[in-house]
């Protein structure tokens, strides 16, 4: 039997796809055929792993970041929404591990330094390489991404860094089978 993962850092672009979809995730309605079928994998999966997160310990982990990510946001609303959500996330975090926010720009150049070794440097957008070093600070045992157009595309070339690069669906699949899920079924209907 593995190891459910348990402290996972969330990618700005899943935060988005979390405060995007809230109603459906939250709600635990995933059959909505306008949706394709990777998106509903991901509501289905994030459903599941939020009902598991209620009776296990599930550490979600964001990071300074992620709210300058947040704060580039055009549309006001929205912003409003993803800042609130990535703010009770911090909160929650920040009260059960007593965890510092900040990470000094010296400690971020150290780390960067030793992981440039490590094929680090693949990923070239800086603010991924930046969350990937945060969610290593953080000792996070995964990385749950939904950028396919950088982070994914690239995360066979990482594989030296101390952390798995997963959507959310993988991220469910790792739990799946490790601990009781809820009773819900996701059949893939295309």
């Amino acid at each position: 039997m593995g190891k459910i993962p348990s402290r996972i850092f969330l990618d700005t672009s899943v935060i988005n796809f979390i405060v995007e979809h809230a109603e459906l995730i939250f709600d635990g309605y995933y059959h909505d055929d306008n949706l394709n079928v990777r998106v509903r994998m991901d509501i289905f999966a994030l459903y599941q792993i939020f009902e598991i997160a209620r009776r296990n310990p599930i550490e979600i982990v964001v990071s300074k970041t992620n709210f300058e990510e947040i704060l580039r946001t055009n549309d006001r609303e929205k912003r409003s929404n993803l800042l609130s959500y990535c703010t009770e996330i911090w909160h929650y975090f920040k009260s059960s591990t007593k965890q510092e926010f900040e990470i000094s720009e010296k400690d971020l150049k150290l780390a960067e330094g030793f992981l440039k070794e490590k094929d680090f440097l693949k990923i070239t957008d800086q603010n991924d390489r930046r969350l990937l070093l945060e969610s290593l600070y953080f000792k996070c045992d995964h990385f749950c991404t939904r950028d396919w157009r950088t982070i994914l595309k690239h995360r066979e070339l990482v594989t030296q860094i101390p952390i798995k690069i997963i959507t959310p669906w993988e991220w469910w699949e790792k739990i799946e089978g490790v601990i009781d899920a809820p009773n819900k079924e996701f059949e893939v209907i295309a």
